[in-house]
């Protein structure tokens, strides 16, 4: 399932609801990734599947949706403390704002970039990943770099 519309508008707020909604019946839901805050872990164009989690199974370092201001929010998730959680785009310097944790959604549970399935966890991923990803957040050419080729999204893939 694809939500892509201008941030803030009603079709966004909408696209948000159903995925809320379709989470909550099915327990698990698909989305398209858009945006580069998740880069290298996840590209633009990703199939995501998300799976319905309860707050106390949350575990610091996995991917979550939340549903924040009437938007999705793919991150990953840093702590949890007094109800809310704390997250970060793997690209990002900075946490997110707080989000109570009814708000967390789901957990990655399979992703897809092209007809390629890749991991979601594990030992080796996790290396790799934590690598690339610290050269992203401290370094602005590398940065500008995963953006503008894509290509090398396979390096920390």
């Amino acid at each position: 399932m694809t939500v892509t519309a201008a941030p803030g508008s009603a079709t966004q707020a909408a696209g948000a609801a159903l995925v809320v909604e379709t989470l909550s019946r099915a327990g698990q839901v698909r989305l398209r990734a858009t945006g580069g805050s998740m880069v290298p872990a996840i590209a633009a164009g990703d199939l995501l599947t998300f799976r319905q989690v309860s707050a106390a199974a949350l575990q610091p370092g996995c991917v979550v949706l939340a549903h924040h201001d009437g938007r999705l929010l793919i991150h990953r998730l840093r702590c949890c403390a007094q109800g809310m959680a704390i997250t970060r785009g793997d690209a990002l310097r900075e946490d997110d704002p707080p989000v109570p944790l009814a708000h967390v959604l789901g957990v990655l549970v399979g992703q897809h970039r092209g007809h390629r399935p890749l991991p979601v966890g594990g030992r080796h991923w996790l290396r790799r990943q934590r690598l690339v990803r610290g050269l992203v957040q401290r370094f602005d050419v590398a940065h500008r770099l995963f953006h503008r080729f894509p290509l090398l999204h396979r390096l920390a893939s």
